[in-house]
């Protein structure tokens, strides 16, 4: 769910509807494989069949808008949609970190939309809400998958969901570095019993992001960022 702050407004000179968005939540996921990008900034955007459309219905490719005349302005992200059948002038305001970046890789995708790659097997879904982060990572060839979790109330964490079995972690650092981002592991497996000698204490993952140029630096700035914010 996507949670913002709106107001409608009227510009009298042109008949437009100006409506204002505050984000207050930040998704940004990507498929690479058949070319898919979500992001979520006060409206839910899709690059669909090669265009940059907003949605009436978050994260699905129903009731699609193509935008245009984008631009970023005192650091708002402004543009024009038909939406709900009316012409409407977008003002996307936000104070989530990484939200300044991402509004300028929305209007560099407008400008050139990012092609399906096969050849790069590295998926990712971020969401970052109220100063806490969901990242999760996926290889579609070798299936290997983790969730990494920053929580003001239960803590930072790192599942391994495949390979199996899932094993949980609290997380005692965290860092990326030359596109390699390291997780440095405290303790035992939360899963299983504690229990004196423990073959997988302090355990390090590291997992090599690998994406299209065009979208590596984007993904390397909302993880570091968010990473950063919350470590």
């Amino acid at each position: 769910m996507l949670h913002i702050l709106s107001t409608i407004t009227k510009d009298m000179t042109n008949q437009k509807i100006v409506r204002t968005e505050t984000a207050e939540v930040l998704l940004f996921d990507l498929n690479q494989e058949l070319g898919e990008i979500k992001i979520g900034l006060g409206v839910s955007f899709c690059l669909h069949k090669g265009k940059l459309c907003v949605s009436e219905t978050p994260f699905l490719s129903l009731n699609l808008s193509p935008i245009e005349n984008i631009t970023i302005d005192n650091g708002t992200l402004q543009f024009d949609a038909l939406f709900s059948e009316k012409n409407i002038h977008f003002v996307i305001k936000s104070e989530c970190p990484g939200a300044e970046g991402l509004m300028l890789f929305i209007k560099q995708l407008s400008e050139k939309p990012i092609l399906p790659a096969p050849s790069f097997n590295n998926s990712i879904y971020l969401q970052v809400d109220s100063g806490e982060l969901l990242l999760r990572l996926e290889d579609s060839k070798t299936n290997n998958r983790i969730l990494i979790t920053y929580s003001n109330t239960y803590g930072n964490h790192i599942i391994q969901r495949f390979p199996e079995p899932s094993k949980r972690y609290k997380i005692e650092s965290c860092n990326l570095t030359n596109d390699i981002l390291t997780v440095q592991c405290g303790g035992h497996d939360l899963y299983q019993d504690h229990t004196p000698v423990n073959p997988e204490l302090n355990t390090t993952y590291q997992w090599h992001l690998v994406f299209q140029s065009d979208v590596q630096k984007i993904i390397n700035e909302l993880i570091s960022t968010n990473i950063g914010s919350n470590s």
